[in-house]
């Protein structure tokens, strides 16, 4: 049985557009992906930084609080707190 003349273009025309269509949908896709991988790379890095840089003002603040300890600025109790609070804030800075 044959259909009518053309049917088989028209069938071989349609399978290639949805085959051009399924193409650009993954193009697309793959274009957000790959978009995507690339913001949370940014947003990681950013986040090693803002801990080195937050651990950094920690352990200055704490070599502060003891050079003020042993001038006579601050008291034990004080110096302890500051080193307290340091830790906890780097714990904290550390964490994902």
């Amino acid at each position: 049985m044959v259909g009518p003349p053309g049917r088989g273009e028209k069938a071989a025309t349609h399978a290639i557009g949805a085959g051009a269509a399924r193409f650009r949908a993954d193009s697309v896709a793959l274009a957000f992906e790959v978009r995507d991988a690339y913001v949370q790379a940014w947003l990681a890095e950013e986040a090693e930084s803002i801990v080195r840089r937050t651990t950094s003002v920690i352990q200055s603040v704490a070599e502060d609080a003891e050079i003020r300890l042993e001038e006579g600025d601050i008291s034990a109790f004080e110096a302890r707190r500051l080193r307290l609070a340091g830790a906890g804030l780097a714990g904290r800075a550390r964490r994902p």
